[in-house]
């Protein structure tokens, strides 16, 4: 036990307790009566005794009681502590996931994110004098709350401030963050762990990846695993729509995983605002994974909310929206010396496009789209491009020399799920020369064959581009002829016109960030989250971005100027580690075991009250006594 006023309260305690000894001594003015007898007023002549100041104290019970009452109240002034739990000095980096999986309610009454709070809370009162701490969130970005303080009502207020999102969990992040800051105060105690220990605490689920590539230092590392084994959750992993090329109808394609362990009934049901379009009842086996397609949906544009109707511990993943945009807000360009296939394949969409000679082609960003054929300039400005054989420029392009292959390439592998290959059968590619060089890092190649990649895509701040590397008139089997032609061309224009041009994508997960590359005129945009806060963003270089997409739903983006009108954002979860609710109750970081914490039992607490409460019930009992006394 400490005490926090203990000179103080000696003072004021020696002071009045002197005070009160020394009214037992002074006399009182008393009135003279003539009595015929002093046998009744045995009492009041006794009283004449003690208050003779040269007579011995006497004993008295009130006198007690109140020297009692003043030493309590004196040792509660001087503030005494008890340190229940006994520590050295310490420095703590406490890290908090805030992110979606921490919202299941598998926890009775509560929360795991409250349940964290609590642990973490505790954690903070049981902090000794001298130790410092702070605190980091990780979910979507790390966030760091503060600084290093020892003020534990400061450290209260920032763990208040923590507040639930529906982002992925990004322990890599604030860890890295976490353990710099720690070797960072190891080394301002001359790497001497012996003098000040610090240690990183982290309160989790565990539904994140396994951290492999970092070092705790010296650093103690302990896992506070929140939730229970035994969670039970459904959720929507992935959603798309694509509208039908030569129509007006769209498709949805979902796809849906029970997580839990055991079999699961849900209903799953597409909507239009409030207008139900389709709904299937659907059944899941322990942790079965299914796709559904809704088709024949004559919606060319608007939101589109697929919900999935059951009971269990996470509600972030049971509903998914997604946006469709009319093909009309899209804007061409193709830049050719002539081709009629192309023509002809754009000429199926209603859109706005142009055509220009190689010739008379500038430089422009005021299109969506831009396709080249057969040709490219020596730049790019940022924007999105089909290019057809002809290399593009760096960074696209290659880093060395291209070489033209002049043998029929043999397709052999696809990737399917990428939406630029969607309902084309990309199989009958049999291009008669193909023009190769190693695609981006980035890139993602679509149709690989014998001699190199065909077709590649790639994205990037700066935009997005489809490269094919053959001229579609030299082909063995007539592609431009037969129907994944036109699909493809229709299946790339699409993605491309949603990637990071005038209009921002349509689709993106909570903690991505939206980018819009605004027109010249625009100098402001206006972002709308989904409980309808607004923030406007200056426009920088022609660009604005807005990165506080922590909840689900839907965002408007408005830029102020420009052609381009108000358009939405359908941000959803969509991440099968983050609806895995299941509680990690180990965790591993470079391969090396983690210590699992346990709860603490003990905390260091003021007690001064205590004594302040015993003081007043001496002072009821010195009342008590007294008037017993006079009244009896």
């Amino acid at each position: 036990m400490h005490f926090g006023n203990l000179i103080q309260a000696l003072i004021y305690g020696s002071i009045a307790m002197a005070a009160v000894v020394a009214l037992y001594f002074l006399k009182l003015r008393r009135r003279s009566e003539v009595v015929s007898s002093t046998l009744l007023w045995q009492r009041c002549l006794e009283d004449l005794k003690v208050n003779s100041p040269f007579q011995k104290l006497r004993a008295s019970l009130l006198l007690f009681l109140q020297v009692l009452m003043l030493l309590l109240a004196a040792w509660a002034l001087a503030k005494p502590m008890m340190w229940l739990q006994q520590r050295e000095g310490k420095d703590f980096i406490f890290i908090i996931d805030n992110s979606a999986s921490m919202n299941a309610t598998d926890l009775t009454g509560d929360s795991r994110l409250d349940d964290a709070r609590g642990r973490l809370l505790t954690a903070i009162n049981n902090m000794s004098g001298g130790d410092e701490a702070r605190i980091i969130t990780c979910g979507g970005g790390a966030r760091v709350l503060g600084a290093f303080t020892a003020a534990k009502e400061a450290l209260r207020r920032d763990l208040a401030s923590v507040e639930a999102t529906d982002c992925r969990t990004n322990l890599h992040e604030a860890l890295s963050i976490g353990l710099a800051l720690a070797q960072a105060r190891i080394a301002q105690a001359g790497g001497d762990i012996s003098l000040r220990k610090t240690e990183v605490h982290i309160f989790a689920d565990g539904g994140f990846d396994e951290v492999s590539d970092l070092s705790r230092g010296k650093a103690d590392l302990i896992y506070h695993p929140i939730g229970t084994k035994f969670a039970h959750n459904v959720g929507i992993i992935s959603i798309d729509a694509q509208r039908i090329p030569g129509t007006k109808q769209s498709a949805v394609f979902a796809s849906v995983r029970n997580f839990s362990a055991a079999p699961a009934d849900a209903m799953l049901s597409l909507y239009n605002g409030s207008e139900l379009l389709d709904a299937e009842a659907i059944t899941f086996k322990p942790g079965e994974e299914l796709s559904r397609v809704f088709t024949n949906l004559r919606i060319e544009e608007g939101v589109l909310t697929l919900k999935l109707e059951l009971e269990d511990d996470l509600e972030a993943d049971n509903t998914a929206h997604i946006a469709l945009r009319s093909s009309r807000d899209a804007k061409l360009l193709l830049v050719t010396a002539g081709n009629m296939f192309l023509q002809r394949a754009l000429d199926q969409r209603d859109t706005e496009r142009d055509i220009v000679s190689p010739a008379d082609y500038k430089p422009t960003s005021s299109y969506d789209v831009i396709i080249f054929d057969r040709w490219m300039p020596d730049s790019l400005p940022d924007g999105n491009y089909m290019v057809f054989k002809q290399p593009p420029p760096p960074p696209y392009g290659p880093q060395g020399e291209a070489r033209l292959v002049k043998r029929p390439a043999l397709v052999v592998d696809i990737e399917a799920a990428h939406p630029i290959a969607r309902h084309a059968n990309l199989w009958e590619l049999l291009p008669a020369q193909t023009m190769q060089f190693p695609p981006p890092s980035q890139a993602q190649v679509i149709v690989q064959a014998d001699e190199g990649p065909l077709v590649w895509a790639v994205e990037a701040p700066e935009g997005r581009m489809v490269y094919v590397s053959f001229d579609i008139f030299l082909t063995y089997n007539n592609w431009p002829l037969r129907v994944s032609f036109p699909l493809f061309i229709a299946n790339s224009i699409e993605w491309l016109a949603q990637g990071s041009g005038r209009r921002a994508k349509p689709l993106m997960r909570t903690g991505d960030i939206i980018t819009l590359a605004t027109e010249e005129a625009a100098k402001k945009v206006a972002f709308t989250r989904p409980g309808g806060g607004r923030e406007n963003v200056d426009v920088t270089r022609r660009r604005a971005s807005f990165g506080a997409t922590d909840k689900i739903g839907i965002y408007t983006v408005e830029p102020v100027g420009g052609e381009v009108g108000k358009h939405v954002v359908a941000v959803n979860l969509l991440d099968a580690r983050e609806s895995d609710i299941t509680t990690r109750k180990d965790l591993t970081l470079s391969g090396v075991p983690v210590q699992i914490g346990i709860r603490p039992g003990k905390v260091n607490r003021e007690v001064w009250w205590w004594f302040a409460l015993g003081a007043f019930a001496f002072l009821l009992i010195e009342w008590w006594t007294y008037h017993r006394r006079v009244f009896a």
